[in-house]
C-alpha cells in the first residue's frame, strides 16, 4: 500500500480507539456549554466563533452521548494527525511521515484533543491543513493549494480567534523569507478566501453590538504593563511540557541548534509558523494570564520539524525514548478516570460529580408543567441541560459570570417562575430575592472524597 492508504487506516484505527474510550467519561461542562450552543445554531457566539457547534449539530444524527458529542473531536484531531504526517512525507520520505504520526499520537496533549470537545478541535485541524497545503503551495506543487490554504484559512477563523496568528506567520514568512509570493495572484485570491472567515463573526457581532469581540479583546490583554512573573514563568514551564521536555528538546535543537537546514524553504516555513505563535503568548503572559491550551498551535509545526530531522539520523535514540516516555504518559492520563489515586493528583476528578448531580436532581424533583429548572453558572446550567431527562431548558437566574445563557434569556422575568434551582453555591437569599421564596431540599458532596464539590438543591417560587 502506499503512504497515504496505511497512514489512513493507522488514524481510522486510533479514532476508534479514542471514540469508544469517549463513551465512558462524563462531559466536562465546557464540552456541555458547546454541545447547547449546537442546539441554538447561530453565525457566531459570546464566547467563540460558531465552527465547533455547528460540527456537533452536523454530527447529532449519531445521537447525543457522550461518545457522540465528542466525534467531531475525533475527527479533528484525525484530520490533523494526517495533514501532518503528509507534510512530513512531502517534504522527506515516508520514515518522516511515521515519525510524525508517532511522535502526535502519543503526546499527552493529543489524547486530550481526542478526548475534549471545544474550539481548539477544529482550529487545530483546520491549521493543521492550511500548513500542509500552505506548503505545498509555495512548494509549487499547483495553484489550487492557494486556494486550499485560503479556505482552510478561512474556517479557522470561524473555529477561534487565535487563528489570526496564522496569517500573521504566512506574513512574516513572506516578508522576510519568499517575498516573491507577494506578486503572485493567488497569493492575494488565497487572502480574499481567508477573510471571508471574518463574515460570520462580524454578522453577529454586528447584531450584538461586538460583544464577542471586545471580551476576547480584554480576555486576552492588559491595560496596565505590569509584569506578572509568576504567571509568566508558569506560563514558560507548562510551554515546556506541552510537547514533553525531551521532543521539546528536539524540536528547540532543530530550530536554533542545528544549521542542517537553514537554506531549506521548508524549515523557513515551519519554523516562522511555530515562533510567531509561541512568542506572541510568551509575550502576552508576561501582563496576563495564558492558558496553556492557547500555545499548543505553535507547536504543531514543530513536529514536522523534530521528524525530518529524526529521519536523517539524527538523535534517534532520544526520539525512542521520548515516543514511550510520552506513550507512557498518556496511557497514565488516559486512564486516571479510573484507578484509584490520590485526590490530590487525580485531575479526573474535575469530571466527577457533574453527573451524579443531575440524577440527585432527578430524585427530590416534582415536576408539573410550571416547572422551570435553575442554575447559578452557564457551567452548572450546561450540564444540568444535558443530564436532565428531556434537556430542558435551564435558566440562570443570579448574577454571575456573562455567557451566552445571558444573551439567549435577555428580558426574561423571574418573579412569576417556580422549580427547582440546582448551584455549587449556597445562595439562598439571592434566590429569595429573585423569586420571593427559596426552601434548600438538599446539599449533597460529589466528586473528591476528601475536598468533596457541594450541590444545593433549592425549591424557589411559590409556597
Amino acid at each position: 500500500m502506499t503512504f497515504k492508504a496505511k497512514l489512513i487506516i493507522s488514524l481510522f484505527a486510533a479514532a476508534i480507539l479514542h471514540g469508544l474510550y469517549n463513551f465512558s467519561i462524563p462531559l466536562h461542562p465546557d464540552e456541555a456549554y458547546y454541545w447547547l450552543w449546537s442546539r441554538h445554531i447561530d453565525w457566531s457566539y459570546y464566547d467563540h466563533p460558531a465552527m465547533i457547534a455547528w460540527m456537533i449539530r452536523a454530527l447529532s444524527f449519531f445521537g447525543d452521548s457522550e461518545g457522540a458529542v465528542r466525534l467531531a473531536t475525533v475527527l479533528c484531531i484525525s484530520g490533523a494527525g494526517y495533514a501532518l504526517s503528509m507534510l512530513s512525507y512531502k517534504i522527506s520520505c515516508e520514515k518522516a511521515g511515521w515519525l510524525t504520526f508517532i511522535s502526535f499520537s502519543v503526546l499527552p496533549a493529543t489524547a486530550m484533543g481526542y478526548t475534549i470537545v471545544t474550539p481548539d478541535s477544529p482550529l487545530i485541524l483546520f491549521w493543521c491543513l492550511a500548513l500542509y497545503w500552505g506548503y505545498l503551495a509555495i512548494a509549487g506543487d499547483g495553484n489550487r493549494y492557494f486556494i486550499l490554504t485560503g479556505a482552510a484559512i478561512a474556517l479557522m477563523i470561524i473555529s477561534k480567534y487565535t487563528a489570526v496568528l496564522f496569517p500573521a506567520a504566512l506574513f512574516f514568512y513572506i516578508l522576510f523569507f519568499n517575498r516573491a509570493l507577494f506578486r503572485n495572484k493567488y497569493t492575494w485570491i488565497a487572502c480574499f478566501i481567508s477573510a471571508c472567515g471574518i463574515l460570520p463573526i462580524l454578522i453577529w457581532n454586528i447584531q450584538h453590538d461586538f460583544i464577542s469581540i471586545k471580551f476576547q479583546y480584554a480576555h486576552g490583554t492588559s491595560d496596565t504593563f505590569v509584569i506578572l512573573w509568576k504567571e509568566f514563568f508558569t506560563l514558560l514551564g507548562g510551554i515546556q511540557l506541552l510537547p514533553t521536555p525531551i521532543f521539546a528538546f528536539l524540536m528547540y535543537k532543530v530550530s536554533f541548534y542545528f544549521k542542517g537546514y537553514r537554506k531549506e524553504m521548508w524549515w523557513k516555513y515551519l519554523l516562522t509558523l511555530f515562533l510567531v505563535p509561541i512568542l506572541f503568548f510568551l509575550y502576552k503572559g508576561l501582563f496576563v494570564k495564558i492558558e496553556l491550551n492557547w500555545p499548543i498551535i505553535g507547536f504543531l509545526s514543530a513536529i514536522p520539524m523534530m521528524a525530518v530531522y529524526v529521519a536523517d539520523g539524527y538523535h534517534r535514540r532520544l526520539f525512542k525514548f521520548g515516543a514511550v516516555f510520552a506513550g507512557i504518559l498518556t496511557i497514565v492520563l488516559m486512564s486516571m478516570p479510573f484507578l484509584p489515586l490520590p485526590d490530590s493528583i487525580n485531575i479526573a476528578l474535575r469530571l466527577a460529580g457533574n453527573r451524579e448531580s443531575a440524577e440527585e436532581l432527578k430524585k427530590v424533583m416534582v415536576v408539573d408543567n410550571d416547572t422551570k429548572i435553575f442554575s447559578n453558572s452557564w457551567a452548572n446550567a450546561s450540564i444540568m441541560t444535558y443530564y436532565l431527562e428531556g434537556h430542558p431548558k435551564v435558566y440562570i437566574p443570579t448574577k454571575t459570570r456573562y455567557s451566552q445563557f445571558d444573551i439567549w434569556d435577555k428580558g426574561t422575568d423571574y418573579s412569576s417562575m417556580k422549580g427547582y434551582d440546582m448551584g455549587t453555591s449556597d445562595r439562598g437569599s439571592e434566590l429569595c430575592e429573585v423569586f420571593g421564596h427559596a426552601e434548600l431540599v438538599e446539599k449533597f458532596p460529589t466528586g473528591s472524597p476528601t475536598k468533596p464539590r457541594y450541590f444545593y438543591i433549592y425549591k424557589v417560587g411559590e409556597e
